[in-house]
């Protein structure tokens, strides 16, 4: 069970992201306001269901450590983790950046084994490493894709400045998959104190729109918070239920299964963002050797971590 919902995150997320990517381009907005339109969603999606909520049980169970590791989750994957992302994707562009952010199941992984003492048995290690596998050959791909485009920070840039910003790019893309991971295994720690995804995402998520706030507030810029939320539209809306569903699997999920198995078929987000761009926007011209390859290795990896 927790296999499968692990992978209704992936498919809520690939969902999200299309949607989300929609509205940037139908409002014109940059990616950090796209960033704020969605988390306001998220936290009124939340607010909607936790009020329901104490409608039915009249109160809500939590604890310390429990909000603390919540907290700690929404700062290191809701906010830093998606802002190295986007800053990353600034300097090297979407598809590289996207590439690095593979790297987030091996943290994750990695937190697991030595941090949480999880064991992971030989079909899993096959499960996980294929895939890795195919998400780095489909994001590999959109990298071709992406070709030889020049990137703004580039223009007019000397070579030695290119190199400077590549290296930018690239550290800040490893950095948001640790914060990524780091995150995770926080919301797999707070799962034993508040078992109920519905609290553990509102914690998070609040966390993450106070601080997108407060930073946009110190660069200067609160005037463009004001400003985005004219732009939510009915694409926006649809990125922000679909990434709240989203987070809701991926807590229920690490209730019941290890966070190297829930991370790594999460990975498959890469792929479910392809079917989902297919299916909604109906750009077909993203299939060819390479993807379809791709989409069969994670289909099979998948498969062996949910039939485990």
């Amino acid at each position: 069970m927790g296999q499968l919902l692990a992978l209704c995150y992936a498919i809520f997320m690939g969902v999200g992201n299309v949607y989300a990517r929609k509205g940037m381009e139908d409002c014109k907005i940059d990616r950090f306001s796209g960033i704020f339109v969605t988390l306001v969603i998220n936290n009124c999606l939340n607010f909607i269901l936790l009020f329901i909520y104490f409608l039915i049980y009249g109160s809500f169970s939590l604890n310390f450590p429990g909000v603390i590791y919540n907290v700690t989750a929404g700062l290191l994957n809701s906010f830093t983790g998606r802002w190295a992302l986007f800053y990353s994707m600034s300097y090297i562009g979407a598809s590289r950046a996207g590439i690095l952010k593979v790297i987030t199941p091996l943290f994750a992984i990695f937190g697991g084994v030595f941090l949480l003492k999880e064991v992971i048995t030989l079909q899993a290690w096959l499960g996980i490493i294929v895939v890795l596998g195919g998400v780095i050959l489909i994001s590999i791909e959109a990298k071709e894709k992406e070709g030889r485009l020049a990137i703004n920070r580039f223009v007019g840039a000397s070579t030695t400045e290119r190199k400077v910003i590549t290296v930018k790019g690239i550290i800040l893309g490893i950095l948001a998959s640790l914060f990524f991971a780091g995150g995770n295994v926080c919301r797999k720690i707070s799962v034993s104190y508040i078992p109920n995804p519905l609290l553990g995402v509102s914690i998070g998520s609040l966390v993450a729109l106070l601080s997108s706030i407060i930073v946009q507030l110190a660069r200067g810029k609160g005037y463009e918070l004001i400003d985005s939320l004219k732009s939510i539209n009915k694409s926006y809306l649809f990125s922000g239920i679909s990434n709240s569903l989203a987070l809701y699997s991926l807590f229920w999920s690490l209730e019941l299964t290890s966070i190297s198995i829930a991370s790594s078929i999460g990975a498959s987000e890469a792929l479910f963002t392809i079917f989902a761009s297919m299916a909604l926007l109906g750009k077909k011209e993203i299939l060819n050797w390479r993807v379809v390859t791709g989409a069969l290795i994670v289909i099979v990896g998948v498969v062996l971590l949910i039939t485990m």
